[in-house]
């Protein structure tokens, strides 16, 4: 299977999308500010307004990741609408992502914290068991995460997932595809054991990767699937910001 030539629409509007990402010298700025209220002005000035438009500058750390994930999955819908039909299915896994590493809080035997009940998209699952979050989640079609979560292994589940939801597909198209998933794989794995000081050079390694495939092969569901991936490091990195600004907020002295 050659791919879809509606890819030739989606990469103009990826592409245009794409152009607007903030570059070295905005996340600069970004990083030199003091406080939320200038850190959500200078990001107003960049390709995140849409994302940082709905946060006030009062806002706690709950509602700012609150905001970022329901934005998150208002732009996957947005993408796979543009998204020809026989990949939309693998498109719409990507909806788990924004809640993965939410999924342990569900899964656990305590519990879940109070503040996920005003995540919207979780409270279908905010049952008082874990038998019944449990049950919710497998009837909502996650099954296999709940099998990976349980079996320590939830990326590969789902990654598993995601290929299961791919359309035949001929090599020519299924190996960038398995170069992401693979790429995406070694940064996961070897993230957590990075210092401090190699993290944010290991991020770029992985963000330069996803570039080279982004390039490489337009008009491919390689394209699609390496933007998302650029988007999620994107509001992951607007999230951090935000947050820690919403947390320590900084200190007046008096003279």
């Amino acid at each position: 299977m050659t791919p879809h030539p509606g890819f030739a629409y989606l990469q103009a509007r990826l592409q245009a999308r794409h152009a607007t990402r903030p570059d070295d010298a905005q996340w600069r700025a970004l990083a030199a500010t003091r406080g939320l209220p200038a850190y959500l002005a200078e990001a107003r000035r960049t390709g995140l307004a849409p994302w940082v438009a709905p946060i006030p500058e009062g806002s706690g750390p709950h509602p700012i990741e609150h905001t970022l994930r329901h934005r998150l999955h208002e732009t996957i819908d947005e993408i796979n609408r543009w998204t020809p039909v026989p990949w939309r299915s693998a498109v719409a896994w990507c909806h788990w992502l924004p809640e993965f590493p939410l999924l342990g809080h569900l899964l656990a035997d305590s519990r879940p914290p109070r503040w996920l009940g005003a995540d919207h998209h979780l409270l279908p699952y905010l049952h008082d068991t874990v038998t019944a979050r449990r049950a919710a989640l497998v009837e909502a079609g996650a099954g296999a995460l709940v099998e990976g979560w349980e079996g320590g292994a939830p990326l590969a589940a789902w990654l598993a997932g995601w290929r299961q939801r791919w359309p035949r597909v001929g090599r020519a198209v299924r190996r960038p595809l398995d170069e992401l998933a693979e790429t995406a794989e070694i940064h996961l794995r070897d993230f957590p054991s990075y210092a401090i000081s190699d993290a944010w050079v290991a991020r770029r390694r992985f963000q330069d990767r996803l570039r080279h495939l982004f390039r490489r092969h337009p008009v491919e569901p390689a394209a699609l699937f390496s933007y998302l991936a650029l988007l999620a490091l994107d509001v992951e990195r607007l999230r951090g910001g935000l947050v820690e600004r919403a947390v320590f907020a900084p200190v007046e002295v008096e003279a």
